[in-house]
């Protein structure tokens, strides 16, 4: 994908992380290591794994490193872990085990790819149900997550401590707390202004497209500022990503890609939320990305102005698909405003 958002049609490089029994794989995140070195974490039938790859900047794929097992027999494929740089050689993995109990690990990997065992620490994070763990990094030693929560699926946040040596602790007493009492499916959580963080998710009362403000400071525990219910029709875990300061200077405009099927549907919306974390409670633009269903989408800058957006398109035939479009990020009444549907398409 060059600068302007031009995609070649040809795939630079492919690797199969697990080709044996059990193949049915979810890749729930990827982690940059050193050089080219890339980590992945992903479940198999039978395990929760971090492998290890090469991936230069034309694009080439080498083969798999190294891997360690964190689980076995781990929960359903789909409640895909996911993976943090801590710092140095360091990394978290968050994930569900074969109880669907909640569990974070740190592990050393190495600039060369290869992988200490045994890990560093672990963390039992939720013993009754936890599942679609996401991981953000606030500042050093200190990292939230997003997932759900016991039988009922609720979400929850999780304010969480790591050290440079990989020892985890949640903070003390007040580590955790729910920023949906209906249900969470699964979304990201990104920084807004100071302690204010904004979660997109799925779930709801309706199992809707959510947006949803949270306080916290890693001293109390978390307080939920808004929610807004982005969109009412059915869709599955929105992605966003932050777009650029809005025009008066007191928030933030993030872009979402969610799911949603029907022909006259915009699947991309821009969104404000203010440094306070009130949710402006309106959508500032939106475009249409496929005529159905997009997928499991995922939304990614590329350059200034230009995103990336994956998806798997269910217009016939159904295919795994790249786009680009380009957002409004200068601060000008436009800020937001989704210039073009699309700049270029790839099929994988």
């Amino acid at each position: 994908v060059d600068a302007l958002g031009s995609i070649s049609d040809a795939v630079l490089g492919t690797l199969i992380l697990n080709s044996g029994a059990a193949a049915n794989s979810a890749v729930g995140g990827f982690a940059l290591v050193a050089g080219d070195v890339v980590a992945a974490a992903y479940m198999t039938g039978t395990d929760v794994v971090v492998a290890t790859f090469t991936c230069d900047s034309s694009g080439n794929i080498g083969a798999v490193i190294d891997t360690i097992n964190l689980a076995l027999d781990p929960g359903n494929t789909l409640h895909m872990p996911d993976i943090e740089k801590v710092t140095g050689n360091v990394f978290a993995v968050s994930y569900s085990d074969g109880s669907v109990d909640g569990w974070m690990k740190t592990i050393t990997i190495n600039d060369d790819g290869s992988i200490d065992e045994p890990e560093l620490d672990s963390l039992e994070w939720q013993t009754s149900q936890g599942t679609k763990p996401y991981i953000l990094q606030v500042s050093a030693a200190r990292y939230l997550q997003i997932a759900a929560h016991a039988a009922q699926n609720r979400g929850y946040i999780w304010q969480v401590n790591i050290t440079d040596a990989g020892i985890i602790s949640l903070v003390g007493g007040v580590g955790y707390g729910a920023f949906d009492s209906y249900e969470y499916i699964g979304g990201v959580v990104l920084p807004v202004s100071g302690d204010v963080y904004v979660i997109f998710y799925h779930g709801g009362p309706s199992n809707n497209a959510m947006v949803a403000t949270v306080t916290c400071d890693f001293v109390d525990a978390p307080t939920l500022i808004n929610t807004w219910e982005l969109f009412s029709g059915a869709t599955s875990w929105p992605r966003a990503v932050e777009v650029s300061q809005n025009q008066a200077g007191n928030g933030k405009v993030f872009a979402v890609m969610i799911s949603a099927d029907g022909a006259d549907t915009d699947q991309l919306k821009t969104i404000e939320v203010l440094n306070d974390g009130t949710i402006t409670e309106s959508i500032l633009d939106s475009q249409q990305i496929e005529a159905r269903l997009a997928y499991n989408p995922d939304i990614l800058r590329h350059a200034p102005g230009i995103y990336l957006i994956s998806a798997r398109a269910l217009t016939a035939p159904a295919k795994q698909t790249v786009y680009t479009v380009d957002i409004e990020e200068a601060v000008v009444a436009r800020v937001g405003g989704i210039a073009r549907r699309l700049v270029s398409e790839a099929f994988m």
